[in-house]
């Protein structure tokens, strides 16, 4: 069972990388409008399933980073300056 939170660790981390891109692309289109970046998105499992209670932390390549933590359903939403 020692693997399970391996699994997870790295599925979050792959998930995090993917959405620090998503927030580059954002922040890009956004930036010149002085908005902000919207992300949302769900961590889950190898099975399909939801994460509860997921640490995701983006960051906006300017210094600046934002946390969100899943909810039951393992769904997460935060903003980022662009």
């Amino acid at each position: 069972m020692r693997l399970r939170p391996v699994l997870l660790s790295l599925c979050v981390l792959i998930l995090v990388s993917a959405v620090s891109a998503v927030a580059q692309n954002n922040a890009t289109a956004t930036s010149e409008a002085g908005g902000k970046a919207a992300l949302t998105g769900t961590v889950s499992d190898q099975t399909g399933a939801g994460v509860a209670s997921a640490v995701v932390t983006a960051d906006n390549g300017a210094g600046f980073t934002q946390s969100a933590t899943t909810d039951g359903q393992g769904l997460y939403a935060t903003e980022l300056p662009a």
